[in-house]
């Protein structure tokens, strides 16, 4: 008996060792890499930080939670709504201040594949427990808020739950972890990870920084702060700007020289605001870039001025929408190449007798399907999608008539997916002309969205 009492006395002084969280969408089982986690640094269990465009300058960005249909919804009037979920702090006071200084937030989801009411963007509720509270008394949603009365701040953070153990890199000297700490959370009763960026509070902000970062990495303009953004989000839901995507096309990328991501083989894409500019959220909603200027290379288009109709892009608004946090240098740093911001583009390919142009065009997120390349009732050839949908034809100006020229793509359905004009020679191409051309690409833009809406359909197995 002695012997008994003994034993059981050890064992309640052992120390509780927390349980850790299930895999999160970044750890798939499996060999399949769904886009979801394209980018991440597996082996290093690391986030990359991408580079970018905005106005002429390189900005750094991270990749995480990935919304498209159907793992979010809409409002009562039908417009997408990227969810938003809670996050608890029991607190002495009923104020930030009254926090424990090692209480760690409760997570109301976690990002397993399959849960559509996960959300990186979170709404902090305190939880008025009191005096006397131990710090991490509670580990679970339920326990936290049957301890306490509720107070909804209204606050709204970017605090994406990532794998334990993971760094984000840092894009000052790629490779290494920037000085921005994890702020571990508890997910019904297992031991869980995140990182927190922007938030719509102050407050929220002087509360978050000095516990995540360091001297001056907590500063607001170090570039590596929680940033104060207002009008990123409110209860109703979470704002989204535009990314213009042209990471699927490859012509002139030089690896670990002008490289962008997801794909690192890509260009890099292309913002219009940075963190702290008026208006700025770090949810992107993707502006596919399902048509180039003839003969287009990596870093021509490094403002969204650039991108226009006019120029030769073609452009569909995707219902994909990423969480893409902002860091580094406020409004960019100096481009590691000289680059015109001004740059025009000539919407139509001039090809000389006996000469060729290169043509491409994207079916979002499609692979291995083959797209016909007319003039007219004429089959010029085909071309196989690779990788985000990118197809490239080369067209021979012997396959065509002296003049201009409209050159289409179709998919196996007979839908046209691109719409391009060749000059074959000198001939002037007139202003009526261009506007009747104008008005067919915005006809066969409502076809690509179409198109777009299924490859998303598609894309939403992999994407959870």
């Amino acid at each position: 008996m002695r012997t008994l009492i003994l034993l059981t006395a050890i064992l309640v002084a052992l120390p509780t060792v927390a349980a850790q969280a299930p895999p999160t969408v970044y750890e798939p089982e499996g060999n399949d890499v769904p886009p979801q986690m394209m980018d991440f640094d597996a082996e290093n269990n690391r986030f990359v930080a991408h580079p970018g465009w905005i106005d002429g300058k390189l900005i750094h960005y991270y990749k995480f939670r990935m919304y498209v249909p159907p793992n979010y919804g809409t409002d009562d009037g039908g417009l997408e709504k990227v969810p938003i979920q809670e996050l608890y702090l029991p607190t002495t006071d009923g104020t930030l201040a009254g926090v424990p200084a090692d209480q760690r937030p409760v997570l109301s989801e976690y990002p397993v594949a399959g849960n559509t009411d996960y959300s990186d963007f979170q709404h902090v509720v305190l939880v008025d427990v009191g005096g006397g509270y131990a710090a991490n008394s509670h580990t679970d949603a339920a326990g936290v808020l049957a301890a306490g009365s509720r107070v909804d701040t209204g606050i709204i953070a970017n605090v994406p739950v990532v794998p334990l153990g993971s760094t984000l890199e840092d894009p000052a000297e790629l490779g290494t972890d920037a000085p921005i700490e994890p702020w571990m959370a508890w997910y019904e009763g297992d031991e869980a990870q995140t990182f927190v960026f922007e938030t719509t509070s102050a407050e929220f902000a002087d509360f978050i920084n000095p516990r995540t970062r360091s001297g001056a990495f907590a500063e607001a303009g170090s570039g590596y702060e929680a940033a104060v953004s207002p009008q990123m989000a409110t209860l109703a839901g979470v704002n989204a700007l535009p990314i213009w995507h042209v990471n699927q096309y490859t012509t002139g990328v030089e690896a670990g020289v002008n490289n962008g991501g997801p794909s690192g083989v890509g260009q890099r894409n292309v913002i219009d605001a940075d963190r702290l500019d008026p208006g700025y959220s770090p949810l992107w909603q993707v502006w596919w870039a399902t048509q180039v200027p003839p003969g287009y290379s990596a870093d021509e288009a490094v403002s969204a001025e650039q991108i226009t109709d006019e120029s030769g892009f073609a452009i569909a608004k995707t219902p994909m929408y990423v969480n893409c946090p902002n860091i580094g240098p406020h409004g960019g740093s100096p481009a590691d190449r000289s680059v015109d911001a001004g740059l025009a583009f000539d919407p139509v390919a001039r090809v000389d007798e006996g000469g060729s142009v290169v043509l491409e065009g994207s079916i979002p997120m499609q692979a291995g399907v083959e797209v016909t390349a007319m003039a007219g009732d004429a089959v010029l050839g085909t071309a196989t999608t690779a990788m985000m949908g990118l197809y490239t034809f080369t067209v021979e100006a012997g396959d065509l008539p002296e003049g201009l020229n409209t050159v289409t793509f179709e998919d196996p359905g007979g839908a046209v997916v691109g719409t391009y004009e060749v000059q074959v020679g000198s001939a002037d191409h007139g202003a009526g002309a261009a506007s009747e051309d104008a008005s067919a690409l915005g006809t066969e833009g409502l076809i690509v969205l179409l198109v777009v809406a299924g490859a998303i359909l598609v894309f939403a197995r992999f994407g959870k």
